[in-house]
This record gives C-alpha cells, structure tokens and sequence, in this order.
C-alpha cells in the first residue's frame, strides 16, 4: 500500500519510501493493527531496513519473534491492540497499547505479565450440539466459557495454556479499543 493511505496511528514519516508493508490476513482488521515489520523497523529500531526485517524474522535457527506464544515467521503479519510480542534473543516481551493520541506503543513488561492477555468478549453464540462459545476482539473462539460472561466483558487469556481461566469484571468494560481513524 502508499505510505500516504497507510492508517496515521502507524506514524510514519512522509520521506523513508513511497510504499508501506500492508499487513496479512490475521486475527485483527487492517485498520486496528500494525505490521510486524513496522514494528521492528520503525517502532523498536531492530532493522533499517525491509531487508533486515526479513533476516530477523524469518531466521530458522532461532525462534525470535513470537506474538501471544506463538512463533510468527511472517513480517507482514498483523500485531494489534493487547498483543504480547517476545523477542527471544535479546529476552525482551512488549505489549501492544494505545498512547493517549491513539497511536500504537510497544510498552515492555516482565516475563510473568508476558504470560496472559486481556481480551473482550464480542459475541456469545450456541454452536454444533448446543455447545456454548465466545468469541473474543482478537479472532479467538472459547468453548465453554463462564455462564456470567456476556458481550463486551474482559477475561484473562493464559497465553501458555490458551485457556481463559478468569472472568474479570462482570457487566464492567476494563478497556475501550480507540480508534485511529476517527476525526
């Protein structure tokens, strides 16, 4: 895509190229999201340059990026809102938030809040054989879930178990997901 139609919450500068990465398909929508390569190059200074973004990420001989546990090889995949972004050889965990202007920041934590993530319950459904499932702001479908959890609650995810284990406020939103491109 133009670096001129990319989403201003990616904050790029009008000078570096004519092109931006546009993100893959994934769990988040095209303008609630940044590319992974974005992210290394411009956010966190991993890379000069598109090439490096390659090496980096698709390094076979070590796993170096993983998003929420995962390892991801792809630099056009899309990093979104509450995302954990773990770089193995440097030992650095990063979540994704927005700033106060609405802009995407890779805040760092620790190991142990590496290890869960927040996420909002968007819809609630009956599926095959009247098993009751959730589906969450970031594409995750849970079976089973709490019998108290309606739309637009949060659960903790456990990111090493992919189970969510607790149901943290009933009828109480914890967060708002902004959006960029309002006026």
């Amino acid at each position: 895509m133009k670096r001129q139609w990319a989403p201003s919450h990616w904050s790029l500068d009008k000078l570096s190229g004519v092109y931006a990465t546009r993100p893959s398909q994934g769990p988040h929508k095209l303008r609630e999201c940044i590319p992974m390569s974005v992210l290394l190059k411009n956010r966190l200074k991993y890379a000069l340059s598109g090439q490096e973004v390659l090496k980096i990420v698709r390094d076979k001989g070590a796993d170096n990026i993983k998003v929420d546990n995962k390892i991801r090889r792809d630099p056009k995949f899309p990093i979104g809102f509450q995302d954990v972004v773990s770089i193995h050889k440097t030992g650095e965990f990063f979540r994704m938030l927005y700033d106060i202007k609405g802009r995407f920041q890779p805040i760092r934590i620790d190991a142990k809040e590496a290890g869960f993530k927040l996420c909002r319950i968007k819809r609630k459904c009956l599926g095959a054989n009247k098993i009751p499932y959730v589906v969450t702001h970031d594409g995750r479908t849970i079976r089973f879930p709490h019998p108290d959890i309606k739309k637009n609650d949060t659960i903790k995810v456990s990111l090493r178990t992919l189970i969510s284990a607790i149901f943290l406020c009933p009828n109480h939103i914890v967060f708002n997901t902004l959006f960029a491109a309002q006026p």
